[in-house]
């Protein structure tokens, strides 16, 4: 028998009940969001933006920087009947957010504190890229639900 035996025998059960508590905390924050929409934030109208398609904006940055950032906003309704966090809560839940940015290939650039402390019904996030493509297939959640789902070991973003 060897190291890894002794210890897994050993803390065999101790094991097995972290594993049961860290499967619940990380079913409890399995998301869900509803009602997405596009959101025009009062900055989009600034000299910091142009807008080059419907709902998609160019952020004007420092001239010598090569990268051109494109940037769109969301705002959604969580659904703390399925376990997302309350509406109340001031912040936005992790998940369905991180699989979305890696779904998408985007990443957060605002997620707009003030709007999501004042606003007690709705979440808001802004979400950039370097390539408008990437802004533009994001854009494809507007109008549906989107949550993420344990199917055996692993975990889904189901857009629907």
């Amino acid at each position: 028998m060897g190291l890894f035996d002794k210890v897994k025998r050993t803390f065999g059960i101790r094991f097995a009940i972290f594993q049961v508590r860290v499967m619940k905390q990380y079913e409890r924050r399995f998301c869900n969001v509803k009602n997405i929409r596009f959101y025009e934030a009062e900055k989009y109208n600034s000299d910091d933006y142009e807008k080059v398609e419907d709902m998609i904006y160019m952020l004007h940055h420092d001239p010598s920087e090569q990268n051109i950032i494109y940037v769109t906003s969301i705002i959604f309704e969580p659904e703390p009947e399925l376990e997302e966090n309350e509406p109340s809560d001031p912040y936005v839940s992790q998940y369905p957010l991180e699989d979305i940015l890696d779904e998408f290939f985007v990443y957060c650039n605002d997620m707009y504190e003030k709007e999501n402390e004042s606003d007690k019904n709705h979440s808001y996030v802004e979400f950039a890229s370097e390539k408008i493509d990437d802004i533009k297939k994001l854009l494809s959640i507007i109008g549906k639900h989107v949550y993420d789902k344990l199917e055996g070991e692993y975990v889904y973003l189901k857009i629907e």
